[in-house]
């Protein structure tokens, strides 16, 4: 996958938005980073998860959250298991 990038959650603390969007953000870029070194263009990954790719870019934005069903998907159209996926987000 080339040059991997340093992503980072940090520990949680209940009722911080900050921590949520660090994490939110980081996980987005995963799923970025491994859709691009896969060849999907956001169009041809919408497609591939029927989705618009307005709403792929949205979500890679930030501008709507990543749920746990949405990320299962993408790990099921990346062909990469949900812990790959969260690899190196801790």
């Amino acid at each position: 996958m080339g040059e991997s990038l340093r992503y980072s959650c940090g520990p949680l603390h209940p009722g911080r938005r900050a921590d949520e969007r660090a994490c939110s953000d980081a996980l987005v870029a995963r799923i970025r980073e491994i859709r691009t070194s896969r060849g999907f263009s956001q169009e041809s990954f919408a497609e591939a998860y029927e989705l618009n790719r307005t709403h792929i870019s949205l979500l890679e934005r930030g501008r709507i959250n990543v749920t746990v069903n949405t990320t299962r998907q993408m790990a099921h159209v990346l062909q990469i298991s949900l812990s790959e996926l969260f690899r190196g987000l801790g």
